[in-house]
């Protein structure tokens, strides 16, 4: 009864070995040149979002521009010397203006106004 239900394994033969090394290496360069591919896919894709991150801090410039202009010189109306002070403040702050708390901010220009009118 174990004969019956025991399978017989195949042998490998030199010739089914030398297939399947041939198989292998088919499969293996088919694997590289998908590799190859995918490689230039990702090169293209990086210039790609090289050229579109360009793109976009030019028009994020230019937007940001255009609401300075319009809060500026339309909604506040500032004099020259009012915008003049206020690049000279981004000037001296520079890279920490991220940190600023603008309440506190307000607060404190809020303050020097309300004591200089003492």
């Amino acid at each position: 009864m174990n004969d019956k239900n025991d399978k017989k394994e195949k042998k490998p033969t030199s010739k089914s070995v030398m297939i399947e090394i041939e198989r292998t290496k088919k499969n293996n360069a088919k694997r590289t040149a998908r590799i190859a591919e995918l490689k230039k896919e990702i090169v293209s894709g990086n210039a790609k979002i090289k050229e579109l991150e360009k793109q976009y801090s030019t028009l994020y410039q230019a937007e940001l521009i255009s609401k300075i202009a319009d809060v500026w010189f339309k909604e506040q109306k500032l004099t020259d010397e009012q915008i003049k002070k206020f690049l000279e403040l981004s000037k001296q702050v520079g890279g920490r203006i991220d940190k600023l708390d603008m309440d506190t901010i307000v607060k404190a220009i809020t303050n020097i106004d309300s004591t200089e009118r003492c």
